[in-house]
């Protein structure tokens, strides 16, 4: 089976909070939640048999997706505190997905069950809004905490510090033998 799909949609998790300030004060008088708009997937899968195994995989580019992006701050005099206004970072990337099933055949230890691993890729492409609020190493969003060094200088943070990297590879092996009642 071959799939291909195109998909313009508003992204339904938000970035952080929006948070608006009234000097003098520092506690946060309101705030509000942002949705990326407009942003468009194109995908293609594929899935079949390959013996006892049942194979899929996906191909998926995302189009001013949102990104992992810093807390943004507004004042309530209008003097905007945050480079990015109501958004964060949103960028281009692309995701693979590639799995297997193996249904568990019956013996003296389990009666069934299934064997499944998946492997994904995921890579940022470019980052094509709001770069300056980008959570990502390299990026002015991605501070680390003033970190205790000879020159007590803040330093760029690393992905120790919640900071996306440009690549990410991931594999998920689940074993589940079932016994029926």
């Amino acid at each position: 089976t071959f799939g291909l799909y195109y998909r313009k949609f508003t992204e339904t998790q938000p970035w952080a909070p929006v948070f608006r300030i009234a000097p003098p004060s520092p506690v946060p008088a309101d705030y509000h939640l942002a949705y990326a708009k407009g942003t468009q997937m194109f995908a293609g899968s594929v899935q079949t048999a390959v013996g006892p195994l049942s194979v899929g995989s996906e191909l998926v580019y995302r189009k001013d997706t949102a990104l992992n992006s810093n807390t943004a701050f507004v004042s309530s005099n209008g003097s905007v505190l945050d480079f990015a206004g109501v958004e964060g970072a949103r960028g281009d990337t692309v995701h693979l997905v590639a799995n297997a099933v193996y249904l568990l055949p019956r013996t003296s230890l389990w009666e069934a069950g299934t064997l499944i691993g998946e492997v994904v890729y995921s890579r940022l492409l470019r980052v094509t809004k709001n770069a300056d609020v980008y959570k990502g190493v390299g990026y002015m969003g991605c501070d680390a905490a003033t970190a205790a060094s000879t020159s007590g200088a803040k330093l760029v943070g690393d992905k120790n510090d919640g900071c996306s990297t440009r690549d990410v590879l991931l594999l998920n092996v689940g074993f589940t033998p079932q016994w029926l009642q």
